[in-house]
């Protein structure tokens, strides 16, 4: 356990805070570090992207985290350390785990929420470090169990199931007015990057019968031949500000798609298929990454193809669809579930 007579014993170091994260990582990073310093508010959260009020320290440091005022800050502080890089399981993240297993001698645990292949220096780095690694899901966790055996956790993680929860059909179609939304269209969500890999052309075949409403990050590049092809659609929105109240966003939607199929083109959680099933919305997707754990519930309509006939039927399917559960497939992902584990997972 982190508790003990001084207090909670837990540094956290990671490039990705924000106070607007809107990104898949970023959101991972930042909400996990957040809320284990108000559960526990010993915890020391260590910035080394971008200064953040609710960071306590930040610090400028290289590729390879080889600086003098880290390790002096590491070594007069007790407890583990949690490493969450944005780059996740890359070779230079694997090089810097390394580093702080070496120089800092503590635990060193590592949350990589997005699988990269890695190379052979990359996986010796991480079997001679002694580092845990934590990833968000099952096949990642079975990929790193290869190469780490018991040092690889599994970690549910990844929605506020009390900001995103489902609202009635008013509820509905006065968000829809809000928003500048016709209320008799049904409109699907898409959330996520604005990048040709995540197959979002699809969208572009979506019938002209409903509203085609997409959110991207604020924070990073967008394709701008991807946009202007989407934006030929009729009734097709993109917002591309960071939307505070993005649960409304779900929650005026009728349906949510996620076609991604390649792997790396989202974290290994999508959170925002997360998001949407806790608003218990029909979703169409693909079965990427921990989707996978979830798809057989009702309510969800997979993608194998992805093909323009297959995701034209699942859409008219799920747009009618009167048996949807799908917020109870994602009660288990809530942040304060994954705080208790990941206390037990860094000690």
């Amino acid at each position: 356990m982190l508790l003990c007579k001084g207090g909670i014993d837990l540094i956290i170091i990671s490039d990705c805070l924000t106070s607007k994260p809107d990104e898949g990582c970023l959101k991972v990073a930042t909400s996990l570090a957040i809320r284990l310093k108000e559960a526990f508010p010993e915890t020391m959260i260590l910035t080394c992207g971008s200064k953040q009020h609710f960071s306590g320290h930040y610090i400028r440091l290289n590729k390879l985290f080889v600086n003098r005022q880290l390790f002096h800050i590491l070594n007069k502080t007790a407890g583990s350390v949690l490493y969450i890089p944005f780059a996740s399981n890359t070779t230079a993240s694997a090089m810097r785990a390394f580093v702080l297993s070496v120089f800092s001698h503590k635990k060193i645990s590592v949350l990589f929420a997005l699988q990269h292949p890695m190379n052979r220096f990359a996986r010796i780095l991480l079997r001679t470090s002694k580092v845990s690694v934590i990833a968000l899901a099952k096949d990642s966790q079975t990929y790193f169990q290869s190469l780490l055996g018991t040092r690889a956790f599994y970690l549910k993680t990844g929605v506020d199931t009390d900001q995103f929860r489902p609202v009635t059909r008013d509820q509905k179609n006065a968000l829809k007015e809000r928003y500048g939304i016709p209320a008799d269209m049904k409109v699907v969500l898409h959330v996520g990057h604005l990048k040709t890999g995540r197959n979002l052309d699809i969208l572009q075949t979506v019938d002209a019968k409903y509203f085609i409403l997409i959110v991207v990050s604020s924070l990073t590049s967008k394709n701008a031949d991807l946009r202007a092809r989407l934006e030929k659609r009729p009734h097709t929105r993109i917002i591309d500000t960071y939307v505070a109240n993005i649960q409304e966003i779900y929650q005026l939607a009728d349906v949510y798609i996620f076609p991604v199929m390649a792997s790396g083109n989202c974290i290994d959680s999508p959170l925002s298929v997360l998001e949407a099933a806790a608003c218990n919305l029909p979703i169409v997707t693909t079965p990427y990454g921990e989707v996978k754990e979830l798809i057989h519930g009702a309510g969800y309509y997979p993608l194998h193809a992805c093909s323009v006939p297959e995701v034209a039927s699942s859409l008219e399917a799920a747009m009618g669809s009167q048996n949807v559960h799908t917020r109870e497939t994602v009660l288990d992902y809530d942040w304060k579930k994954s705080v208790t584990r990941l206390e037990s997972m860094v000690e």
